[in-house]
Protein backbone atom coordinates (compact mmCIF):
# COMPACT_ATOMS: atom_id res chain seq x y z
CA UNK A 1 0.00 0.00 0.00
CA UNK A 2 2.90 2.26 0.55
CA UNK A 3 3.78 1.91 -3.14
CA UNK A 4 0.78 3.79 -4.10
CA UNK A 5 2.26 6.89 -2.38
CA UNK A 6 5.83 6.92 -4.53
CA UNK A 7 4.28 8.38 -7.41
CA UNK A 8 7.59 11.39 -7.56
CA UNK A 9 10.53 10.44 -9.67
CA UNK A 10 13.89 11.73 -8.12
CA UNK A 11 17.38 10.82 -9.30
CA UNK A 12 20.24 9.34 -6.56
CA UNK A 13 23.32 10.59 -6.97
CA UNK A 14 25.45 8.55 -4.65
CA UNK A 15 29.29 9.43 -4.49
CA UNK A 16 31.63 6.81 -5.52
CA UNK A 17 35.07 8.28 -5.56
CA UNK A 18 37.61 10.88 -6.78
CA UNK A 19 39.63 10.85 -10.60
CA UNK A 20 43.15 11.10 -10.65
CA UNK A 21 42.41 15.08 -10.82
CA UNK A 22 40.59 14.98 -7.82
CA UNK A 23 37.16 15.51 -9.13
CA UNK A 24 34.24 13.46 -7.62
CA UNK A 25 32.75 10.53 -9.64
CA UNK A 26 29.11 9.59 -8.78
CA UNK A 27 26.26 6.99 -10.13
CA UNK A 28 22.85 7.83 -10.69
CA UNK A 29 20.04 5.62 -10.37
CA UNK A 30 16.43 6.93 -10.67
CA UNK A 31 14.10 5.90 -8.07
CA UNK A 32 10.56 6.34 -7.16
CA UNK A 33 9.69 8.61 -3.93
CA UNK A 34 7.13 10.92 -2.33
CA UNK A 35 8.42 14.23 -2.31
CA UNK A 36 6.70 16.64 0.26
CA UNK A 37 7.46 20.36 0.63
CA UNK A 38 8.55 21.18 3.85
CA UNK A 39 10.42 23.72 5.25
CA UNK A 40 12.12 22.33 8.63
CA UNK A 41 15.23 23.99 10.36
CA UNK A 42 17.51 21.66 11.78
CA UNK A 43 20.81 21.96 13.15
CA UNK A 44 24.03 20.20 11.55
CA UNK A 45 27.23 18.41 13.29
CA UNK A 46 28.71 21.78 14.07
CA UNK A 47 25.63 23.33 15.06
CA UNK A 48 24.76 25.58 12.54
CA UNK A 49 20.93 26.24 11.50
CA UNK A 50 20.06 24.77 8.24
CA UNK A 51 16.88 24.73 6.49
CA UNK A 52 15.51 21.79 4.75
CA UNK A 53 13.94 22.47 1.96
CA UNK A 54 12.05 19.52 1.13
CA UNK A 55 11.41 15.66 2.99
CA UNK A 56 11.41 12.56 0.45
CA UNK A 57 10.89 9.50 1.22
CA UNK A 58 12.28 6.59 -0.62
CA UNK A 59 12.46 2.91 -0.49
CA UNK A 60 15.61 1.90 1.94
CA UNK A 61 18.74 2.21 -0.11
CA UNK A 62 21.97 2.74 0.12
CA UNK A 63 22.67 6.76 1.06
CA UNK A 64 24.41 8.84 3.18
CA UNK A 65 24.52 12.39 4.31
CA UNK A 66 26.84 14.83 1.40
CA UNK A 67 25.04 12.24 -1.69
CA UNK A 68 22.67 14.30 -3.81
CA UNK A 69 19.26 13.73 -4.58
CA UNK A 70 17.73 15.80 -8.32
CA UNK A 71 14.57 16.72 -7.59
CA UNK A 72 12.78 18.39 -10.88
CA UNK A 73 16.16 18.83 -12.70
CA UNK A 74 17.14 20.72 -9.40
CA UNK A 75 19.93 19.12 -7.27
CA UNK A 76 19.91 19.00 -3.63
CA UNK A 77 21.98 17.82 -0.76
CA UNK A 78 21.31 14.85 1.62
CA UNK A 79 21.28 16.83 5.18
CA UNK A 80 19.40 14.13 7.32
CA UNK A 81 18.56 10.63 6.78
CA UNK A 82 15.76 8.70 9.18
CA UNK A 83 14.74 5.29 9.09
CA UNK A 84 11.15 4.64 9.28
CA UNK A 85 10.52 1.12 10.33
CA UNK A 86 7.37 -0.66 10.44
CA UNK A 87 7.46 -3.25 12.93
CA UNK A 88 10.54 -5.00 12.97
CA UNK A 89 11.70 -3.92 9.47
CA UNK A 90 12.52 -0.61 7.61
CA UNK A 91 9.73 0.45 5.67
CA UNK A 92 11.38 3.84 4.10
CA UNK A 93 13.80 6.65 4.32
CA UNK A 94 13.00 9.83 5.59
CA UNK A 95 15.47 12.06 3.55
CA UNK A 96 15.79 15.71 4.70
CA UNK A 97 17.65 17.73 1.68
CA UNK A 98 18.73 21.28 1.47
Amino acid sequence: MFNTYMSDSVILKRRTGTTSWGEKTTTRKTVSARVEDKHILIKDATGQDIMLQAVVYIKSTTLAVGDTITIDAVDHPVMTIRKVKAFSRVLCLEVGVG
